[in-house]
């Protein structure tokens, strides 16, 4: 079965199909952005699930193995080896869901906002640093065929056809011309397998720079509902560092606007608050070109 094509599809820009996205953030993340006019790109080893990098390139490791027969590439795909060639992947997460109750809880447990964007800024930011931003893929059937389509660039059957010698059988009238074309067989064989062995390297280059591409995309099921779309950097940039709740995390400040350009919200969202009048009105204020709006979750002290 194929996905739909907006499940494989990264764009470098907010393209008129992408739905309308929104990103959670604290008080203090809503201040900073308008403040400073940057956004926080937090590096993928770092987000609040830790270990879903490592989930999708286990996937990778495990659909190359099984499927096509390609083994041994723990060393290849380890990420400290990837980052030295590529550089360091960062994400900036945004949702199709707005005002949801799990990412209010996970992402804004003090209180804070949901924020969409000015697509055109947005954009601007995204061509600026060459980044891209795709759909995230929960579901494992579909993150195979992003494998087959997107990182290997082959269907399994299509990889065993290219990359292995074809089987050929001496033909001969007696015994010495079958002996004499075997040899020929044997050597023309062992000139093509030279040459597919090197063909076979360059093409594992480009699967591994794809995989380290579209890894953010890949996530858990049980992820499902928050319906993510990352905005992805990839750069060998020194980061900066700040606190994270049981380690420093490193993430990159990128500018969102340029020439001192006012931040475009085009809607707020204010999480559940035992304040949220006051809230809302402090929002008006700070940015009066928004749209602010309460959420609809009645307040509870989680």
């Amino acid at each position: 079965m194929q996905p739909p094509s907006s499940l494989v599809q990264i764009y470098d820009s907010i393209e008129p199909g992408i739905p309308q996205l929104y990103h959670y953030t604290s008080q203090a993340g809503l201040l900073g952005m308008i403040e400073y006019k940057q956004l926080w790109f937090t590096h993928i080893h770092y987000m609040n699930d830790s270990s879903e990098y490592d989930y999708a390139m286990n996937l990778i490791h495990r659909v190359f193995s099984e499927d096509y027969g390609i083994h041994d590439t723990k060393a290849e795909m380890d990420y400290e080896m990837q980052s030295q060639y590529f550089g360091d992947v960062y994400s900036f997460s945004l949702s199709e869901s707005k005002d949801q109750l799990s990412q209010w809880r996970g992402y804004c447990p003090n209180g804070g906002f949901c924020v969409s964007f000015d697509n055109s800024q947005l954009s601007n930011m995204m061509k600026a640093h060459s980044f891209y931003i795709g759909k995230c893929i929960y579901e494992e059937e579909y993150q195979k065929q992003l494998i087959y389509q997107h990182i290997v660039g082959h269907t399994p059957e299509e990889y065993e056809k290219r990359f292995t010698v074809p089987l050929r059988e001496p033909e001969g009238n007696t015994p010495e011309e079958i002996e004499s074309q075997r040899s020929r067989i044997e050597i023309e064989n062992r000139n093509y397998q030279s040459r597919l062995d090197r063909q076979i390297y360059e093409h594992k280059f480009d699967v591994f720079k794809n995989a380290m591409k579209y890894a953010p995309l890949l996530k858990h099921k049980t992820f499902k509902e928050e319906q993510e779309w990352r905005i992805v950097a990839i750069s060998h940039e020194r980061p900066d560092f700040r606190q994270g709740k049981s380690f420093i995390v490193p993430y990159l400040k990128m500018p969102l606007t340029e020439n001192n350009e006012f931040v475009q919200l085009r809607e707020i969202i204010v999480s559940p608050t035992p304040h949220i009048e006051l809230a809302k009105k402090a929002c008006e204020m700070l940015h009066s070109g928004a749209t602010v709006i309460e959420s609809k979750i009645p307040y509870r002290n989680w």
